[in-house]
């Protein structure tokens, strides 16, 4: 797992439209110019921490998934859930 430029644009692309917002709704929000936002979404511009979180904070997302398109923490819950629920129905069926 790596940090794609190209591929963290695209999901804050499509974040921004999954809230329906354009290019330039987001751009002002963030304080940022449209060609910069143009740029960040085609991967030509990377983003900074400062950003990241503005991003994370304003599609409701975690930073993990912006930057590596998974979400790290949750899949590690989903997998300890998932153990557990197993655990549990093996243990039922002794009783």
């Amino acid at each position: 797992m790596y940090y794609d430029q190209k591929e963290c644009g695209r999901r804050i692309a499509d974040l921004r439209k999954q809230k329906g917002m354009t290019q330039d709704q987001l751009a002002e929000k963030l304080n940022l110019s449209y060609s910069m936002m143009t740029k960040i979404e085609t991967g030509f511009k990377g983003i900074s921490i400062d950003l990241l979180i503005e991003l994370s904070v304003l599609f409701d997302v975690s930073m993990e998934y912006i930057i590596l398109g998974c979400d790290l923490y949750r899949d590690k819950l989903k997998e300890q859930l998932a153990l557990m629920k197993e655990q549990f129905l093996t243990f039922e069926k002794t009783l």
